[in-house]
């Protein structure tokens, strides 16, 4: 039984008095929305409602009932919407960890721009070059400047290919070829 959905149709039958009218705005049987609240009585081990064959009344338990489900449908209601909130409009704070080189030269302009366009998120940006557990450190982001492969705990993916270059002085170089 998907009981979210029995107590749906529980606080719809409440609310209309009749099998028939819940089964016509859910285009379900008069049987199926019967059937349904039948076993949420049963898991509940309580009578929610007297039925008769013209009328549909709550009992005392069926109102009390009814209040606190009205109560987590709401809640429900306010869950999903946090979440979908969320999703289209992103905001709090991000924290990031980055190689001190790569944030101070490339990352810096990104950073700028990504807060340009999302100005409900603030950006706490860890820049070191030392080797740390993301998830121990609590960052949600990491920048990693590496030959090998991620760890295979992280989800991850190339954004960049860059190439070192190793220059020096003729000076320096003679004078490694003295000593």
């Amino acid at each position: 039984m998907d009981k979210l959905r029995a107590i749906q149709l529980f606080i719809r039958l409440a609310d209309l008095g009749s099998f028939t009218q819940v089964a016509e705005l859910t285009n379900s049987s008069k049987s199926m929305i019967s059937k349904e609240i039948s076993r949420l009585e049963n898991e509940l081990g309580v009578r929610l409602l007297h039925r008769s064959t013209r009328n549909v009344q709550l009992t005392h338990i069926g109102q009390g009932y009814l209040q606190r489900a009205r109560e987590i449908l709401k809640k429900v209601d306010e869950a999903d919407i946090f979440a979908q909130d969320l999703q289209q409009n992103i905001k709090g704070k991000l924290k990031i960890n980055a190689p001190m080189a790569l944030g101070i030269t490339d990352l810096s302009i990104m950073f700028a721009d990504f807060m340009e366009q999302n100005p409900d998120i603030e950006l706490d940006i860890h820049l070191g070059d030392e080797n740390i557990d993301l998830v121990e450190q609590g960052f949600d982001l990491g920048f990693r400047a590496s030959s090998k492969q991620i760890d295979s705990n992280y989800v991850g993916r190339a954004l960049t290919q860059f190439n070192y270059k190793v220059c020096t002085t003729e000076e320096y170089l003679s004078n490694l070829s003295c000593a």
